[in-house]
């Protein structure tokens, strides 16, 4: 019970990091809201943290079920 929870928290950081890029570069205010492709790029970079959790996810449970 332990080993899922903590592969799930470990497969759930590329996307929890991605959110807090998305949080700095707000809060930084490295961008504001006339920077252009400013939707784009908040899409894509969200979207990129959720493909590398489901990539490593995938890859950390097909280790687990080798064992």
């Amino acid at each position: 019970m332990t080993r899922q929870i903590i592969v799930f928290l470990l497969a759930l950081s590329p996307w929890a990091l991605s959110l807090y890029a998305h949080y700095w570069l707000q809060q930084g205010e490295l961008w504001s809201p006339e920077t252009p492709y400013r939707a784009v790029i908040s899409v894509v970079l969200i979207a990129l943290g959720m493909v590398f959790s489901f990539l490593l996810y995938i890859r950390l449970t097909r280790n687990r079920a080798k064992l």
